[in-house]
């Protein structure tokens, strides 16, 4: 979700970690979901073959996403995603979203909201013949893109630490194996998008905050059926 820029050298670098990323996260996820350990860096880099700055690359760019930390004699340490950091997460998410997003209204460019509004339209066309890949360009699109140009920096910043709940959605959904793969929310973001097109802040403030009301729930109903139903397996650098 995150587009990276950088020269022909260090564009290669990225590319070693991003192909490996989301089986990493994935399995970090889905771990998460029953407490918190340790990840050894070393194993890591083994299992997927690969040098330890590369290892080190898809560590960062998971603490970056609030699902890894690192903790004490800088071991890295997953952390634990249960039904109470889900709520306290989502809460965050209802108080400052919203916020940031009426703020936004008017700095974020049209062309930039005719892509968003284009892709949701071609998804919610196509659904549910869609990849997760998808939606996470449309989970970005509206709760890190056209939220981020908000004009509190600190708001924007402290929006970050809750990015773990829009990649663990999916994981979850997918480890679920439901016939409906997918949580159609599309219709709901076209919403919120039109009306910060038109600057109507109030309208867009309502809409999106009984779309993460909503979201919260479903969210908490997916990952109690995951910790009653699932299981992981072991893996040589998770311990």
């Amino acid at each position: 979700m995150l587009q990276m820029h950088a020269e022909p050298p260090a564009a290669a670098k990225s590319f070693a970690w991003q192909s490996l990323y989301y089986d990493f996260e994935r399995e970090i996820i889905l771990r998460s979901v029953f407490g918190r350990f340790r990840v050894n860096e070393l194993a890591l880099a083994r299992h997927f073959d690969v040098g330890r700055t590369v290892a080190r690359d898809l560590l960062i760019h998971a603490r970056e996403v609030g699902i890894v930390s690192k903790g004490e004699k800088s071991h890295w340490w997953i952390v634990p995603l249960d039904e109470a950091r889900f709520h306290d997460l989502y809460e965050l998410r209802i108080l400052l979203e919203p916020v940031a997003l009426e703020s936004a209204i008017g700095r974020i460019p049209t062309a930039q909201l005719d892509m968003v509004e284009a892709r949701l339209k071609d998804v919610i066309a196509r659904f549910p013949q869609v990849d997760i890949s998808d939606l996470d360009v449309l989970e970005a699109d509206l709760h890190i893109d056209c939220v981020g140009h908000g004009g509190n920096p600190e708001i924007i910043e402290a929006l970050r630490r809750t990015r773990c709940i829009l990649v663990s959605g999916k994981h979850i959904q997918v480890a679920l194996k439901r016939p409906t793969l997918v949580d159609p929310f599309m219709d709901e973001h076209l919403d919120i998008v039109r009306a910060v097109r038109r600057g109507s802040g109030a309208v867009a403030k309502k809409a999106l905050v009984a779309h993460l009301r909503a979201s919260s729930q479903k969210a908490a109903e997916r990952l109690a059926a995951f910790r009653a139903s699932q299981s992981v397996p072991h893996l040589p650098y998770i311990a």
